[in-house]
This record gives C-alpha cells, structure tokens and sequence, in this order.
C-alpha cells in the first residue's frame, strides 16, 4: 500500500530536509549523521538499489580485493545488500600482513579527513553516469543528494548511517583504487582507511604523494594526524593487535548465537552456521549483540 502510493508520488517527488543528528567520536569529536524519513530511505534505497548491480560489477577486479568494504551481495534482488562485514575486516588485517612479510619495507597508513562529508556529488554522479547508470535514476539521486547536504561547500557528502551512502562512499573511490594501481603502487583499504606496501622509504614518499594527489582529484584529503610512513615491523604490530580482539569479537558473537538458538554442538558451530540461523530466524536476530560488535 504504502510503495504503491509512493510510485504515484514519483514524478513530482521533492525529497524532504535531512535531519542533523551528531554522533560521537572519540576524543570528544562528532560526526555529522543524518536522520532521513521513512519515505526518503525508501525511495533512496530503490534508486541506489537499481545502480548496486552495475556497482558491483564496476568494482569487481576479477578475483582482486584491493577494498575489503561493504561487500555487496551477488544477487541483485536479496533483502541483504552486504555479505558478512567480520570475514572481509579479518582478510584485510590478515592480507595486509601476507603483503608486508612479502615484499615490503615501509608501509603508508592514511586516513582521508571527513571522507563522507566531502564526497562531490557530481563527480559521483558522472562515475555513476560511465558505468551506465539512467538519466531518470541520476537525476532523482542528484536532487535528493544536493538537497540532503550537510557539507560547507555546496554539492558535497553523503548522508552517514545509511546502507545505499555506504555503497556509494565505496564506489567513489574506486577511481583512486584504479589510477594508484596503474602507477604501480600496491595498496589495500577498508573505506577510508589506506594502506600502501613499498620497498623503501623513498618509495613510500613517492608513492604517499601520488595518494594525496589522486584524492585530491576527486577533492579529498588525507588526515595529517592519522596518516603516516612506518617501518614493516611496526606496522605489522599495530595490524595484528588488531587481529586478536577481532578473534573475540567473533567468537563471542558465535557463542551467543547459538546459545540463542539452542545449539548444543558449539564447538563445531562456525559464523557460517551463525549467520545462516540469524538469516532464517530475522526476528529473533540479537540486535544488541551485532550493535555491540
């Protein structure tokens, strides 16, 4: 009832106002977050939703993973956009130190300022445009973008919390992705989050460098205060710190899962067989326990 009133509502939709809602950060630090009505996740969803399959298949580099985020689902009409989020966040820690022990002497941490907020909507747009996208989706997502920034400058950034923002964010830097390789950098990332491999230390400016120009192209800028050349063997020590309080997160997940459902053969009750329960059994999904993870 309600999606047959909005289709007739589509020709003369006018998105309403975004919200603003700050969220916390670390460091007493907000972030801009977005509250959407019903009606605009609706249709917002349904544009972005058109274009995840052409999306996809921008971003797919046969087989490669250069950016470990947001995992868009092979089977364009399933409820659930993304495949499991834990498994890709694990192969990039676990990837980036095959990467380092491999080859690498330095490594480039780097983090983009604000990434969402200064996303330009246009340049998205004409990205969305080359891989075949409508004119009649383009034009809807581009009035209700432009009517839903928060940026200082006109034109730019995504609403933050939404899943078809998280889709987008992740496109837009697929052009980055790409120019970085062909230049012979050899990097990995999870969002905005950026690591480059080299063999030295020269190499690392070189190629830190080539980084900062290419997001500039698409008017980003690396965060100065997160963003740094260390040695390989740090590097490793700060991503496999990582690695063990991912291992807990992911087995305290396992282990309530089945204690939900009742699973009394634990010890071979794998994420897999977690996520399949939680698939089947939507309603009883352990909401605070996936938030907390």
């Amino acid at each position: 009832m309600i999606l047959d009133k909005l289709r007739v509502e589509l020709p003369t939709y006018v998105p309403d106002d975004l919200y603003l809602c700050n969220a916390p950060k670390g460091k007493g630090a907000v972030r801009p977050g977005g509250i959407l009505s019903l009606r605009d996740q609706t249709i917002y969803a349904a544009l972005v939703g058109s274009l995840s399959e052409k999306i996809r298949l921008a971003l797919d580099w046969q087989g490669e993973y250069v950016d470990f985020s947001y995992p868009i689902s092979p089977q364009p009409n399933d409820p659930d956009w993304f495949e499991n989020y834990f498994r890709l966040w694990r192969r990039f820690a676990e990837d980036s130190v095959h990467k380092i022990q491999d080859s690498a002497s330095h490594v480039v941490l780097a983090d983009i300022t604000a990434y969402y907020e200064n996303i330009d909507i246009g340049l998205l747009l004409s990205d969305l445009r080359a891989i075949g996208a409508e004119p009649a989706i383009l034009e809807m997502l581009s009035k209700c973008l432009n009517k839903w920034s928060l940026a200082a400058v006109p034109g730019r950034s995504l609403p933050q919390g939404f899943s078809p923002s998280n889709i987008l964010a992740r496109f837009y830097l697929n052009q980055v992705d790409r120019a970085l390789r062909e230049r012979g950098v050899h990097h990995l990332r999870y969002v905005d989050d950026i690591r480059l491999f080299c063999r030295s230390e020269a190499e690392a400016k070189r190629h830190f460098v080539e980084l900062i120009l290419q997001l500039r192209r698409r008017g980003l800028a690396v965060q100065s205060a997160k963003s740094e050349i260390v040695s390989a063997d740090e590097a490793i020590q700060r991503i496999e710190g990582l690695l063990p309080a991912l291992q807990n997160i992911l087995h305290q997940f396992v282990h309530s899962v089945a204690e939900l459902f009742g699973v009394t053969e634990e010890p071979y009750f794998t994420l897999s067989d977690a996520e399949q329960r939680l698939n089947s059994n939507a309603n009883n999904a352990p909401i605070g326990l996936i938030r907390e993870a």
